[in-house]
């Protein structure tokens, strides 16, 4: 296994890259008077040092919400079931 360090001073160029790819970045945000994980569009809205959030970040890999088929009174079906799913980076 390889490592990569990424220095402090880079890390907008690496958020601004992963956007180009078409990835969602997940990042600690300050809102208020406390930190959540959210969608950001560059670093300057990430927050580095922050307090343990008070909603981890699972919501943007187990949705709360799936649709798994549709029915009419007597008459059930369940068709391909098909999930949008956007490569995401926290």
């Amino acid at each position: 296994m390889r490592y990569f360090y990424l220095e402090k001073k880079d890390l907008g160029k690496f958020v601004d890259l992963l956007k180009e790819q078409g990835n969602k970045v997940v990042a600690p945000c300050k809102k208020e008077n406390q930190y959540v994980f959210a969608e950001v569009t560059s670093a300057a809205e990430m927050t580095l040092e922050y307090i343990p959030t008070i909603l981890p970040p699972k919501k943007y890999f187990f949705p709360q919400t799936e649709k798994l088929g549709s029915f009419k009174l007597n008459d059930v079906k369940f068709g391909d079931t098909s999930l949008e799913i956007i490569p995401t980076v926290v």
